[in-house]
């Protein structure tokens, strides 16, 4: 009996020194998320120099249904990396993007890119990652579930018109009985 006891109580400390964080952490949910945001470039000017673009738009993830679905649990959303496709590609030449950049409102650079021909393409991955803004624009999309997101760099040459859909791979953490 006294070596019962001795077991008992030891696996009743073991559980309340670990317990809390175990349980904090049974009823999450954690999923992966693509959250795309379309840029629709249409630069008129003509011009055989380099051309600067920039556009911003707003990200809002909640047009996920799964991330709409837990909107008010959500503890985390982690941005794993960012592809891209391009579509609808229009220009009466061979056009490169360089200097290119995609940063969020606070001015930190998720990711950089140069030196990409403009062309249709399918879901192709950004690698040139910036750590720092990606920490950034998981901090700032969990508020109210959006961000600003500014899309940048330097065409060879317009005019050019295309459809950058940009796409955020995301995981997401809630807490599904909050």
């Amino acid at each position: 009996m006294k070596k019962f006891s001795t077991m008992g109580m030891s696996a009743l400390v073991l559980v309340s020194l670990t317990g809390c964080e175990l349980f904090d952490k049974v009823d999450d949910v954690t999923f992966e998320a693509t959250l795309p945001l379309e840029f629709v470039i249409n630069e008129q000017m003509v011009s055989q120099d380099p051309v600067a673009y920039s556009d911003v738009e707003t990200l809002d993830a909640t047009d996920d249904p799964d991330v709409a679905k837990y909107k008010d649990k959500i503890r985390e959303i982690k941005l794993n990396g960012i592809s891209y496709s391009i579509d609808n590609f229009a220009a009466p030449g061979a056009v490169s993007f360089t200097n290119g950049s995609i940063k969020i409102a606070s001015g930190k650079t998720l990711v950089t890119a140069s030196g990409i021909p403009m062309e249709n393409t399918t879901d192709t991955e950004l690698t040139g990652i910036n750590q720092e803004g990606f920490d950034a624009f998981s901090s700032d999309i969990l508020g109210d579930k959006t961000v600003a997101v500014n899309f940048d760099g330097t065409f060879s040459q317009t005019p050019v018109a295309f459809t950058l859909t940009a796409y955020f791979h995301v995981t997401i953490t809630a807490d599904a009985l909050k």
